[in-house]
């Protein structure tokens, strides 16, 4: 399988934990009448020896079982924030320094 393919193939995960997260928080604001302030959870589990595409060439084992971060939310406006803080534990736990832009985020949504 070439570059190319592997490429189209891969999961974008601060674009996917975006996305979720949002469409989460959006449910529970208009349907189960979630009111802020509130927490957020957002969690990986069954981590170990997952590798985490840090860029095109390199792939870094993550080194823990599961990685929890849980945060206050003030409003919907804070869930970037809690975004990032969680990024940068994944990122963490695969002994990678993330960027300080993601993929476009912030301040944009994150795009492969």
């Amino acid at each position: 399988m070439g570059a190319n393919s592997l490429h189209s193939r891969r999961i974008n995960l601060e674009a996917i934990f975006f996305e979720k997260t949002h469409a989460a928080v959006a449910f529970a604001v208009q349907h189960l009448s979630l009111k802020f302030p509130c927490k957020v959870e957002m969690r990986l589990v069954g981590t170990t020896d997952v590798a985490l595409a840090v860029d095109q060439e390199r792939m870094l084992p993550i080194r823990k079982g599961k990685i929890v971060m849980r945060q206050d939310l003030a409003d919907e406006a804070g869930l970037e924030s809690a975004l990032l803080a969680f990024f940068e534990q994944v990122h963490d736990a695969a002994g990678f320094a993330g960027p300080a832009v993601m993929f476009g985020f912030p301040p944009d949504k994150p795009s492969a």
